[in-house]
């Protein structure tokens, strides 16, 4: 798969960036190579499952077929992962518990959150992957709500992370956690300027899940979207020292979030009992029991189900709204850097594209029902993103 580096690179282009001229026979040469890994995807009726998921099969797969050449460094070296070695430690006895903290925050991520695999393996350095899967671990885990590790209350479980976090920034090494062990020497021993503020406003949004059982208005769900999905990229963006742009990450954050809450809106109906749909658009096109239409056995007549999809639409245009808005502030800089951090917005763009096709509607069990190809297509999307420096 590698090419010397005599040839021009101006005139080679990875075959994952051509998908769309891809001949039968060079699909064919993919699948035959990858075809167990590809089998190993996800399965779409998963809770957790998102339409452009990637699992860690589907990333084996890309590490031996994307094409090394790069405008500023080798992809190959991105897709492996990040690397805990590089890292200054003040005792040579920590590397082996940070590297098994390291494959646990990776292994978090992978199977909660499939579609965010990629892109961490996308970003240009070292030190911003492995805060990337230190703090989306830390977004996962202070997200999650049934698991049988869990003993604790989901406040006694919020309280937990809380203290966790705090103890973090008072330099207390102790931490039972591997990911806020991870966290601790990222912040204290590498000294990376991670603003405790943004971890605090993610933890507001997971306690604003449970008290909440319906958003009163769209202003309350966009800022749950900044609360949760905003910090996550600007601990991204402080991890290269990026922090003043902070504006596109709450911007780019709230399409994030409000795709996040789309895509898991049954999931989160039937577990939880909270409703993502606004009440205010609910009032502005009469859904009288959106709970009941979400559910299983609310099917609805044609005047309810359409009223419903409009305040999905709605919805998906105030997130559409945000990603124009964000692209056309990260144009402005042409930051190979930046607009890696936000290669995540891609998989959101690909699930707001798969519900405009179903007709917003949130029921319909086609819009789980995701192709091997499409998956690839979402994989090499974020590929040739990351190599044009363009979202």
């Amino acid at each position: 798969n590698s090419v010397s580096t005599s040839h021009n690179h101006q005139n080679i282009l990875p075959i994952q960036y051509r998908t769309a001229t891809m001949s039968p026979a060079a699909w064919k040469n993919v699948l035959s190579r990858h075809g167990p890994s590809l089998r190993a995807l996800q399965s779409p009726m998963s809770s957790s499952f998102a339409p452009s998921s990637l699992t860690s099969s589907s990333s084996t797969a890309l590490r031996g077929s994307i094409h090394p050449i790069r405008r500023h460094a080798s992809i190959a070296s991105f897709v492996k992962g990040p690397s805990i070695d590089a890292l200054p430690s003040k005792d040579a006895a920590d590397l082996p518990q940070l590297t098994n903290d390291l494959r646990f925050v990776q292994d978090m991520v992978r199977s909660y959150d499939p579609s965010g695999t990629l892109p961490g393996r996308l970003l240009p350095t070292n030190q911003m992957q492995l805060v990337y899967y230190a703090v989306r671990s830390f977004w996962v885990e202070t997200g999650l709500r049934k698991d049988a590790a869990i003993t604790r209350s989901p406040t006694e479980q919020l309280d937990w992370w809380q203290e966790g976090i705090q103890s973090v920034y008072d330099k207390d090494h102790e931490q039972s956690s591997p990911t806020l062990r991870l966290l601790s020497h990222l912040v204290n021993d590498h000294q990376i300027p991670l603003t405790q503020c943004h971890f605090d406003d993610i933890l507001k949004s997971r306690r604003n899940d449970l008290d909440l059982t319906q958003y009163p208005d769209m202003e309350a769900l966009n800022q749950h979207a900044i609360w949760s999905c905003g910090s996550l990229f600007q601990l991204v963006l402080e991890s290269n020292d990026a922090r003043h742009h902070c504006e596109i990450a709450n911007t780019l954050g709230v399409c994030h979030g409000l795709t996040n809450a789309l895509r898991t809106s049954i999931p989160v109906l039937s577990t939880t009992g909270k409703l993502i749909l606004p009440q205010d658009l609910c009032e502005k096109y009469g859904v009288s029991s959106p709970r009941y239409l979400l559910s299983a056995l609310g099917m609805g007549d044609a005047t309810c189900q359409r009223a419903m999809r409009n305040v999905v639409a709605d919805i998906v245009a105030v997130a559409r709204q945000h990603l124009k808005e964000g692209r056309d502030a990260l144009a402005q800089h042409n930051d190979a850097a930046l607009n890696s951090v936000f290669l995540p917005i891609l998989a959101s763009e690909t699930f707001l594209d798969r519900l405009e096709e179903h007709a917003y509607d949130l029921t319909d069990r086609n819009l789980r029902n995701v192709s091997t190809v499409e998956h690839w297509q979402c994989a090499m999307k974020m590929a040739k993103s990351a190599y044009q420096n363009q979202i």
